[in-house]
């Protein structure tokens, strides 16, 4: 792409991080911003002299990832886990100073929530989750289950609540001080909050929560308006001139969500974090006029009745054409890279049935008719790239199957608390989303006033709060909402397991 076309991209708004690795390991990075039809350059910096950067990252995302596998193996096995949390220096002052319950182990006798009779999730049921923004505590006793029972919650379990705060130890890890001081970054984004940054890494970056980075006891997406990971500008490119054909296009269509779920019967943790997003979802539609949305959405749900499938998602997609949003909650198959459906493994663009000699790959349906698509899957969020090779993984899949913008998390992810968060998400994104249209009339109306000959244009019109729309980025504003919303709970000495819920999830694509 030439110079002045990624300026044209980039906008008056936005400012762009590139952040990379040399052929020997150290850490470069520059800040770029518009200056007419030009690229400047805000700031640069990396790591200092005869620092193996990227040997110094790749380390401190494998222990992460390995104490968190172990962690998650241990408590399937039911094994003590105290030892665990040795494993991991506590990574912010918030936690050190944290008063951690006393450990215990689990012990081998099954939580009573094991052994209540799986829920029904069905369409448009009035499930008994908590509203959509409350946010589970743990460790804490839940009572009044769907089934009317009392249980304990999987993930009020101990080794749920250490698997939970583990994700943190990159936000801020003194590993990756030396890997990449931010004193230099901060100090070019001084006077960028209200832009939207985007951010481009590359090979083991793809593991590490950018935008939760510390430092000075300010976390990076603090310093800015919102913050948002690409692949790549030439993509943004593309799929921005998708965005503002297809709000062009849908400006009037009624707007409609979309939650879809499915795991198996016995899954009962799983099965309740699915039935806290639908519940969050069927409130947004009944509330939102009250939360600054000019009409309520229509909300549609699958999971059991109807089943949560790939096939589902696409006779909605053919049916209804646009969805504002589209939530999917299922287990991520890391393996395969995709999630688990009630039809097969679904990967972005293929869906892949479980056949006797293998798999058997069928095409995925296009996503275009997607605003924003939330993915509450373990781990499914996480690029993979080697140094020079393409980027491979479920999120670039999904781009190219047209989806726009996307939110997904870097790690495994708490099974009640990532659906209460993603259920704030699309509340925000609403709200954002509906200033957002109602600004940009406002602004052609004053036009109108200008020139009369605008008035009553609506081809005109619509391609003005089209654009409007697109360049006011409120789906990286409202995840941007959410993680500050959930940021000052924490501070407050509220569900510290929050934060890992916040700085799993990566939007990539459009904001």
């Amino acid at each position: 792409m030439e110079e002045s076309r990624l300026a044209e991209v980039l906008g008056d708004r936005q400012l762009f991080l590139r952040v990379g690795f040399t052929p020997s390991g150290q850490l470069v990075w520059s800040l770029f911003e518009r200056d007419g039809d030009r690229l400047s350059t805000r700031g640069h910096g990396g790591s200092r002299d005869g620092v193996n950067a990227r040997e110094l990252v790749l380390s401190a995302v494998r222990r992460h990832d390995e104490a968190v596998s172990e962690i998650w193996a241990r408590l399937r096995l039911a094994q003590k886990w105290d030892h665990l949390k040795f494993l991991i220096k506590l990574p912010t002052p918030l936690i050190d100073k944290a008063d951690w319950p006393a450990v215990r182990p689990l012990g081998d006798e099954a939580p009573r929530s094991a052994r209540r009779k799986p829920p029904s999730i069905t369409f448009g049921t009035d499930f008994s989750a908590a509203s959509p923004g409350s946010r589970p505590k743990e460790p804490t006793p839940t009572s009044g289950g769907p089934s009317g029972q009392s249980g304990m919650r999987n993930d009020s379990t101990p080794g749920l609540s250490i698997a939970n705060w583990t994700g943190r130890r990159l936000c801020c890890s003194k590993a990756l001080r030396p890997a990449w001081p931010l004193d230099e970054l901060y100090a070019a984004l001084e006077g960028a909050e209200k832009k939207d940054l985007i951010i481009q890494t590359e090979d083991v970056l793809h593991g590490v929560p950018v935008a939760f980075l510390r430092n000075g006891g300010q976390f990076l997406f603090e310093r800015v308006e919102s913050a948002r990971s690409v692949l790549s500008l030439s993509l943004l490119d593309w799929l921005g001139d998708l965005d503002r054909r297809a709000f062009r296009d849908t400006l009037d269509v009624p707007d409609k969500i979309l939650s879809l779920s499915w795991f198996k019967g016995d899954d009962h943790a799983a099965r309740r974090g699915a039935e806290r997003l639908h519940e969050g979802h069927r409130r947004l539609s009944r509330q939102s006029p009250r939360a600054g949305i000019d009409r309520s959405p229509e909300w549609y749900s699958a999971a059991d009745k109807p089943k949560g499938t790939h096939g589902c998602l696409a006779r909605g997609l053919a049916t209804h054409d646009v969805f504002r949003v589209v939530s999917v909650c299922g287990h991520g198959m890391s393996q395969l890279s995709g999630i688990e459906l009630g039809d097969g493994i679904w990967n972005g663009s293929s869906l892949l049935e479980a056949a006797d000699n293998g798999w058997i790959r069928r095409d995925a349906c296009d996503l275009l008719g997607i605003e924003f698509m939330i993915q509450i899957s373990c781990s499914i969020g996480r690029v993979q790239q080697t140094e020079e090779q393409d980027v491979e993984g479920f999120a670039v899949e999904l781009a190219v199957n047209r989806a726009r913008s996307v939110l997904a998390g870097l790690w495994p992810l708490h099974s009640e608390n990532s659906p209460a968060f993603a259920n704030e998400v699309v509340g925000h994104y609403l709200r954002l989303r509906a200033e957002a249209v109602r600004d940009a009339g406002a602004e052609f109306e004053g036009f109108c006033r200008e020139d009369s000959s605008l008035r009553g244009n609506t081809r005109a019109l619509t391609s003005w709060i089209s654009h409007r729309l697109s360049d006011s980025c409120p789906r990286a504003r409202a995840v941007a909402a959410a993680r500050r919303e959930w940021l000052a709970g924490i501070r407050e000495g509220a569900d510290l397991p929050g934060l890992n819920t916040a700085a799993a999830f990566e939007l990539f694509g459009l904001g």
